[in-house]
């Protein structure tokens, strides 16, 4: 039973062939890390991924609120991953509040935690400053971008990774990527964040419609308590 959903809202995270990777045992399997990985990660979402595979996304948007050292950073890296595995020549983006912030998650997380996984074999990694990639064998990109840039929104992109949501004052950001992704077969967007301030009215409006949209029809929204 669904006792709060405000407190973890996954909006329209219902995905038909979201493949294992994205389930609790498939983080597992990507980083080795069992404690980093939520018990709500073998919930809602990896139970639609593994429950149904028809091989397309269902929708276009993810929202995902979460406490801090929750498993987070992992669960992005596993969506990148598998865009970028599954689907040849996928363009994707990973955001953050800023494009140092970005680089950062991207080099010391993302890019650490492949080169030490099974798949440390399938791409390699361009380093230049402003067109950072994690370049992977099939074609696909793993890029970074950054609110105020726009170099990923002159892009054609399959999946853009909005993290920290809580960091936007306005819907920029997306307004900027989501014209990029409008000829792509399906896109989708996610985002992530840790809770706001008084200042993040764009997270705000994601949680208050997540609310309302688990509120009036919940089979069709994916939610758990954060206990």
């Amino acid at each position: 039973m669904i006792t709060d959903p405000g407190r973890y809202v996954v909006r329209r995270a219902k995905l038909l062939g979201f493949l294992p990777l994205v389930t609790g045992g498939g983080l597992i399997l990507l980083t080795g890390r069992p404690d980093h990985v939520r018990r709500e990660f073998f919930g809602p979402v990896g139970l639609f991924g593994i429950a149904v595979t028809t091989g397309l996304l269902a929708y276009g948007e993810v929202d995902l609120t979460t406490p801090r050292q929750s498993g987070k950073t992992t669960l992005e890296l596993a969506v990148l991953v598998h865009r970028c595995r599954t689907w040849a020549r996928s363009r994707a983006l990973y955001s953050a509040q800023s494009r140092i912030h970005a680089h950062k998650k991207w080099e010391d997380e993302h890019v650490a935690t492949l080169k030490a996984s099974p798949f440390a074999g399938e791409f390699s990694v361009r380093y230049q400053r402003g067109d950072e990639a994690i370049r992977w064998d099939n074609g696909s990109l793993h890029g970074i971008t950054a609110p105020g840039e726009k170099s990923g929104h002159s892009e054609v992109l399959d999946l853009a990774v909005v993290d920290e949501a809580w960091a936007h004052e306005d819907a920029r950001l997306e307004q900027g990527l989501s014209p990029t992704m409008i000829t792509r077969p399906q896109p989708q967007l996610w985002v992530v964040s840790t809770a706001g301030t008084h200042r993040s009215a764009y997270l705000r409006g994601k949680v208050e419609r997540g609310r309302a949209r688990a509120a009036s029809s919940p089979t069709r929204c994916a939610a758990a308590p954060t206990a």
